[in-house]
């Protein structure tokens, strides 16, 4: 069992992550791209943050996801990992470690 301290860490870590995502989102202009850098434990709770949202528009997605990704996948130095936003304000994961 997950200590109840780790639980609440990793969920206001999740939060900043998603917080992040829709910050970079609202900067950028429809057809505009952007870049975030940070480190690849960070980058695992963002990318799980945009699963997770990904996840609430596309049943089966979190399968597809555990399946491409198990726990304890690495994160690549200086990878690129690509999370798309629509309009409408949805995110889809891209690409992981391209």
């Amino acid at each position: 069992m997950v200590p109840t301290e780790v639980r609440k860490a990793y969920v206001a870590t999740r939060l900043r992550a998603f917080g992040a995502l829709v910050q970079l989102q609202r900067a950028l202009r429809p057809g505009e791209a952007g870049a975030w850098v940070t480190h690849s434990r960070f980058l695992r709770v963002v990318l799980a943050a945009a699963a997770a949202e990904e996840a609430k528009a596309r049943p089966g997605f979190l399968d597809e996801w555990k399946r491409a990704f198990p726990a304890g996948f690495a994160i690549s130095n200086a990878g690129i990992s690509c999370v798309d936003v629509s309009e409408r304000g949805v995110f889809s994961l891209r690409c992981v470690n391209a």
